[in-house]
């Protein structure tokens, strides 16, 4: 995903391009938690790995977290609480 601007991003999650980090971050949450129960449910494949490194790749830009992807094991949107 070379290249993506901002606003493609906030389109591939889904968002208009004013939204909110928070927002942001609650759609992502949605996104990966639907991801999720697809997955566990019917298992994975190469598509729904791409789907996610999309939504990931877009949600990354956005929060301007770059290339370090050690933040999201700890990200409170992975917890089950």
């Amino acid at each position: 995903m070379a290249d993506i601007t901002e606003k493609s991003c906030y389109e591939i999650l889904g968002l208009s391009d004013n939204a909110d980090k928070e927002h942001v971050e609650k759609k992502y949450a949605m996104l990966v938690k639907q991801y999720k129960h697809k997955t566990d449910e019917y298992g994975t494949t190469n598509e729904d790995l791409e789907y996610y490194n999309r939504i990931t790749k877009a949600y990354n830009e956005i929060m301007g977290i770059k290339g370090d992807y050690s933040e999201a094991v700890n990200n409170p949107l992975f917890s089950d609480a």
